[in-house]
């Protein structure tokens, strides 16, 4: 199952609405959505501009909404796949969390 979500971001325009981390995980639609009947092999989370690495402070939205799939569904792996400090980086969390971020530049031809 993926779920894409962007991190709290203040600058957007009228046009579009950020729901912060702390209130999505507490949406019913999300709640149904990680408890889902059907098997689940595995939670893929793509977080738009924020980085996978803990030590970075903007990694704290993600780590609420980790928290939630983890507590709601312990048993099921997550796959988190950031991107925004331009770094190759992965991070192994535990034994049911990773996290994955490109460099975010493209090879010159």
């Amino acid at each position: 199952m993926a779920l894409g979500v962007l991190f709290d971001f203040k600058g957007n325009s009228n046009v579009s609405v950020i729901t912060p981390a702390a209130d999505l995980i507490q949406e019913q639609w999300l709640v149904n959505t990680v408890n889902y009947e059907q098997p689940i092999d595995l939670f893929v989370v793509v977080i738009g501009h924020n980085p996978i690495n803990p030590a970075h402070r903007s990694c704290k939205h993600f780590r609420r909404l980790t928290k939630s799939y983890a507590i709601l569904r312990p048993d099921i792996p997550i796959q988190i796949l950031g991107g925004h400090v331009h770094i190759r980086d992965l991070v192994v969390y535990n034994d049911k969390l990773t996290g994955l971020e490109p460099d975010g530049h493209l090879p010159l031809t």
